[in-house]
């Protein structure tokens, strides 16, 4: 009887028991609906590099709006919001 009760525990909770077993299938899950997050971000980002390459205005926005940059004899105003 000890042995049964001994191999019941072994088989819940030893290394390669069902408890591992069900925590390894969680974790796989969860991996599984990370990839599909970054396949998604993936695809957003080649399609702004795609735009960027083919659209120069597109490459001035980017310019423009992420490195400040502007033009000769253009002037740059800059608010900031009061609360």
């Amino acid at each position: 009887m000890c042995f049964v009760f001994f191999l019941f525990v072994w088989v819940t909770i030893g290394p390669f028991g069902l408890w591992r077993l069900h925590r390894l299938k969680t974790e796989r899950d969860n991996l599984i609906a990370q990839q599909v997050q970054f396949a998604k971000h993936n695809q957003l980002l080649q399609e702004k590099i795609k735009i960027l390459k083919e659209d120069k205005k597109a490459q001035e926005e980017l310019v423009r709006s992420e490195l400040g940059w502007v033009r000769d004899n253009e002037l740059l105003y800059l608010f900031h919001n009061e609360k």
